[in-house]
């Protein structure tokens, strides 16, 4: 059956303008489905030999991490960014009129999803593992900001330019709020005790050096102290935090002991 026969889905919003710089960005705000989103809005990838695309590989990891943060109700819903691009309006897909805007969707002409590739590939990901939960994902409600006049390149690009957070302000937040991953909650809460100690006791080798969050003054992040790595985990914290879940010794105790350690190889062997 060709598109033309098939029932189509159309999509209503409203122009909107940022007036900033010399012309205009013309955009709208999309409320609809995953259902119906995932049809329209495709994350078309980057082919270096013909131009065509802007999105990277798909990472794996990154959409399984996503689809288990979803699974587990602890994913914070976001909008989607989409661009529209000439063929789309040579074609009436999108039609404007009054600054009204009506999307038809296309399946042989979707539009580039410029962002949120890997959280639709979570979404396909669960709807596909489980049948009972596929409905469910469907009626998902989706916000897509869809740019009307920019050019695709541009808007992927734009839109990873924002800075990373700083990976210890990160940590430091998930210890104290208890969203550490998997069963090892009280180890890095002890670990960040036993860091917080060695950053405050004036015969401590790390005195106010350690950096515990955005605004700390310190110059070694609490993230590198507190590693994970098979190859960091003998200079970790971490290992601290597990001795100290393991027996009756207190943070103060295997601080002391830190700090003790510390000043004996000063002694002992200086260089």
């Amino acid at each position: 059956m060709s598109q033309s026969a098939e029932k189509v889905d159309t999509f209503h919003g409203i122009e909107w303008f940022w007036n900033l710089g010399s012309e205009p960005i013309r955009f709208t705000v999309i409320q609809t489905t995953f259902g119906k989103a995932r049809k329209y809005f495709k994350p078309i990838q980057f082919d270096v030999k013909t131009g065509v695309g802007v999105q990277r590989r798909l990472i794996d990891k990154w959409v399984n991490r996503l689809k288990n943060e979803m699974s587990k109700g602890k994913y914070t819903p976001c909008p989607a960014h989409a661009t529209i691009e000439k063929i789309h309006f040579d074609k009436k897909i999108i039609q404007i009129h009054h600054r009204k805007i009506k999307i038809t969707g296309s399946l042989e002409h979707p539009i580039s999803l410029t962002d949120s590739q890997h959280r639709f590939a979570a979404l396909e990901k669960l709807r596909n593992e489980n049948f009972r939960l596929k409905d469910k994902v469907d009626q998902l409600p989706v916000v897509i900001q869809v740019s009307l006049n920019t050019d695709p390149v541009q808007d992927f690009i734009n839109l990873q330019k924002g800075r990373p957070t700083d990976k210890t302000h990160v940590l430091s937040m998930k210890i104290t709020k208890g969203l550490v991953e998997g069963n090892k909650e009280n180890i890095y809460k002890n670990a960040l005790k036993i860091a917080d100690l060695l950053n405050t006791m004036k015969e401590s080798p790390f005195y106010n050096q350690i950096k515990m969050e955005t605004n700390s003054v310190g110059c070694i992040p609490l993230s590198s102290l507190i590693a994970e790595n098979p190859s960091d985990i003998s200079t970790s914290l971490l290992a601290a935090g597990r001795i100290l879940q393991l027996t009756n010794r207190s943070p103060e105790s295997i601080t002391q002991t830190i700090i003790d350690t510390y000043h004996m190889m000063m002694k002992n062997s200086p260089e």
